[in-house]
């Protein structure tokens, strides 16, 4: 593996044992193997011998460029119509609406305030970026180092 190389959950904002989750909750690793493990009853020692495998969920990114050109386009072109609909000559020979030089201008200075409030947009949907199946061994090691009590009274 190179210097260069990403861990498995690079980016990852999520935890979760399926990609088939609908509804993501752990934002630590460590939060997930804990509920899965406590969750499982019994002994911990065989609640590890199957191993577990961890799906790591990424926040979907906008593209900010396109999604305010695409919203700004339509915004404008909405606007237009509307205009030619309700003020214009029936007949369509109407030159009473914005110019395409007063559209750009608008455009341009709308433009910068568009993509600002679309920076700010932290997405709710998230995809899988990686996945990891955990050995029971790795399993074990969490659990002595991060829940000894559970190898005295899962067992």
């Amino acid at each position: 593996m190179s210097d260069d190389a990403k861990p498995w959950d690079d980016g990852a904002a999520y935890y979760s044992t399926s990609a088939d989750t609908e509804r993501l909750s752990h934002e630590d690793l460590g939060e997930c193997i804990w509920e899965h493990l406590e969750g499982c009853g019994g002994a911990i020692e065989e609640a590890v011998t199957k191993g577990l495998t961890v799906c790591a969920w990424k926040r979907l990114a906008i593209d900010v460029e396109s999604e305010a050109k695409r919203r700004l386009d339509s915004f404008v072109e909405d606007v237009c119509q509307d205009l030619a609909e309700n003020y214009g000559d029936p007949d369509g020979d109407w030159d009473g609406g914005p110019t395409i030089k007063e559209a750009e201008d608008f455009t341009s200075v709308a433009m910068p305030a568009l993509k600002t409030l679309l920076s700010k947009v932290q997405p709710w949907r998230c995809h899988v970026v990686g996945e990891r199946t955990f050995t029971a061994e790795e399993l074990l090691a969490w659990v002595r180092e991060n829940e000894p009590d559970w190898l005295e009274t899962k067992s």
